[in-house]
């Protein structure tokens, strides 16, 4: 029997376990990938919890906590990449970064303007509330509210 086949697939077997456990140690509980969904009246939310709606997705945020550390250890920024899909097409979304506890509601961080087929991306980053430990995004095209889609809200993550 030949050994070589079984090195070849071995050494495969190795490096993808290596990878697997290098690509997993990236992501840890200070960033969450979340869906975005259509939230029609406006109330389908809270601010621990974030979205209630299961309408959709059109899109997700990737948050993530990081920066210099709080006195109690917290990484002190919050940040989101939003990515609007089969949204509303050549408009413009406010995008509100949430916390919770004493962050919810919040005013907007900054914009998206999405392509004719109703795709776009933003990057808003903010201070992190003292104590907040759930994050989620509102995108909020103001001009076509009450217009289906006009507004997308992700769930909350739990993030240290």
């Amino acid at each position: 029997m030949n050994a070589r086949p079984w090195r070849v697939i071995s050494l495969a077997v190795g490096i993808a376990a290596l990878t697997a456990l290098a690509v997993r140690a990236d992501v840890g509980s200070g960033s969450a990938k979340e869906p975005l969904f259509e939230d029609p009246t406006g109330t389908n939310f809270t601010c621990p919890s974030g979205a209630t709606s299961t309408i959709g997705p059109f899109g997700f945020v990737i948050l993530n906590t990081h920066g210099p550390k709080y006195v109690t250890g917290e990484d002190s920024v919050v940040s989101a990449e939003v990515a609007v899909k089969g949204g509303i097409p050549n408009a413009t979304y406010q995008i509100f970064l949430n916390q919770d506890p004493n962050g919810c509601p919040t005013a907007p961080t900054g914009t998206l303007t999405t392509n004719v087929q109703g795709n776009g991306n933003g990057h808003v980053e903010q201070q992190r509330v003292p104590g907040a430990t759930h994050f989620w995004v509102s995108a909020f095209d103001v001009t076509d509210f009450p217009a289906p889609k006009s507004l997308l809200r992700s769930p909350a993550a739990a993030l240290d």
